[in-house]
């Protein structure tokens, strides 16, 4: 079984690629997936026809999964909005005196921001040979 067959809604269509049928009123889509299989049967989406016979126990199923969903989404880009904030402002984990140098001055601190890294060098003045 594919990762494209193992989502619940394909208990109420039919999988083919590239689109779907519905069980309960045979609409065809070519193309949309799993998710516009989910917006028909839960009448949703201005893109899809909604199911006229689907039961309301499962049109109200696929309505609060794709709320959930929708809600994961939003939570997702809030924390990675979060971690990039915290980032610009030097909050970030594991923010001390130095990222990679350990310890004393004279080492290379380096920072990781999530999408760049920036490396800030100290020269070191005493070698011994």
């Amino acid at each position: 079984m594919s990762g494209r067959d193992k989502d619940i809604v394909w208990e109420h269509g039919e999988n083919f690629y590239p689109g779907w049928r519905c069980k309960y009123c045979n609409t065809q889509k070519a193309g949309g997936g799993a998710t516009r299989l989910k917006q028909h049967l839960a009448h949703r989406g201005a893109e899809v026809v909604h199911c006229r016979n689907v039961p309301p126990d499962v049109r109200e199923y696929f309505q609060r999964d794709i709320e959930k969903a929708r809600k994961a989404t939003a939570e997702r880009a809030r924390e990675r909005l979060r971690r990039e904030k915290a980032a610009a402002e030097g909050n970030y984990p594991g923010d001390g005196a130095d990222a990679g140098g350990g310890g004393g001055g004279g080492g290379i601190l380096i920072r990781f921001t999530g999408i760049h890294c920036t490396y800030i060098c100290t020269p070191v003045s005493d070698y011994e040979y």
